[in-house]
């Protein structure tokens, strides 16, 4: 299922959801599964009839999904700063890392943008001659494209890389 599919499935469809706890997310206005994933734990026990067990079986319906609830500990300031962005640039990092962040590959990076977008392109296969800068990790390969001024991170599935024109031809 894509993601776009999983986020709209409402609410009141789904057989594997106890009446209560449709009840408790249709009071706090959600109708999708969108809408779900944006609440935290705490705002839906706050809500009537909300309990520790209708928070249970929410959080395992978003799980057999792949999903969770919101964590606000994630959005409140602390002393060290914005939680989220720390733990975004803290998974930036290991991604970069993976792919043998050094020297070099800052050197490219920095002539392109310290900060260019990461894009997930796992779901095509990918191959052949690349003019721009290539980083092979164990199962996915980093290929730093650069179009024009813009610059981006495409992280690409070696087990879907074409090995031959003959194979991307399907020969």
């Amino acid at each position: 299922m894509s993601d776009a599919y999983v986020l709209a499935i409402s609410v009141g469809d789904s057989k594997n959801l106890p009446t209560r706890a449709k009840n408790v997310l249709k009071r706090l206005g959600c109708e999708t599964i969108e809408d779900v994933v944006k609440l935290t734990p705490e705002q839906i026990l706050r809500s009537k009839w909300a309990g520790k067990k209708v928070l249970a079986y929410i959080k395992l319906w978003l799980d057999n999904f792949g999903l969770t609830l919101s964590d606000s500990s994630l959005t409140m300031p602390t002393s060290t700063g914005f939680p989220l962005l720390n733990g975004y640039i803290q998974q930036r990092k290991r991604i970069l890392e993976y792919f043998g962040y050094d020297v070099e590959f800052n050197k490219v990076l920095h002539n392109l943008g310290d900060d260019l977008p990461i894009q997930d392109c796992t779901d095509r296969p990918w191959g052949g001659p690349s003019t721009d800068t290539t980083y092979r990790g164990k199962d996915f390969t980093m290929i730093v494209s650069n179009t024009e001024h813009l610059g981006v991170l495409c992280i690409y599935d070696n087990a879907k890389e074409f090995k031959t024109k003959a194979a991307k031809d399907g020969i």
